[in-house]
């Protein structure tokens, strides 16, 4: 047993390698069963025996663990990123994700950025459009937007929470509202 451990822990190292590399031919079985001097058949059943998942299951998930690191770091489109892990169409890539992590690529990428900007929010004092473009959005509303959506409150309401401050400054008109529903309140009813 412990031999096919060792063996088990080549394949998952060469399987990393060739992934990196893109090198989908290194990855069928047929090629690593070769090297290890296995059938096909035996080297399928003992991995699945020691690591509990099909060779194919864990290739899909090693692919989707690259992949999700590159959807998070990186700038390229999803479409490149699903090509590259071996995935044969944008809608394929999202399935598999999707499966595996129980949300979207790009519902993934907005909640990464909204978590890097609250991090930013609290610890300096850039201001939001700054914030804004550094977690990789282009406009500053868009980035408002979305923040408020995930969090109910815009940046700088955020911001000024997060400082003990109130969420926002009443204006004028928004004050004068305020004060006439309570006089309304107050006055007594007519007879």
């Amino acid at each position: 047993m412990y031999e096919w451990q060792r063996h088990i822990q080549v394949i998952v190292d060469e399987i990393d390698a060739c992934i990196k590399r893109h090198d989908d031919e290194a990855l069928a079985l047929s090629a690593l069963s070769r090297r290890l001097g296995y059938s096909e058949f035996h080297m399928t059943r003992k991995f699945k025996e020691i690591s509990g998942m099909s060779f194919r299951d864990y290739l899909r998930q090693r692919r989707l663990a690259f992949a999700l690191k590159e959807v998070r770091d990186g700038e390229r489109s999803m479409l490149d990123i699903a090509f590259d892990y071996g995935f044969s169409s944008h809608e394929a890539f999202t399935r598999a994700f999707k499966a595996a992590y129980g949300t979207s690529p790009a519902a993934f990428v907005a909640d990464a950025r909204i978590e890097r900007a609250i991090e930013l929010l609290n610890s300096t004092d850039e201001p939001i459009a700054h914030i804004a473009r550094a977690v990789g959005y282009r406009k500053p509303g868009a980035f408002a937007e979305a923040f408020r959506r995930r969090t109910g409150v815009p940046p700088s309401a955020y911001r000024r929470l997060q400082q003990g401050l109130p969420a926002r400054r009443l204006n004028r008109q928004q004050k004068d509202k305020d004060e006439s529903k309570t006089s309304i309140a107050e006055t007594p009813p007519k007879k």
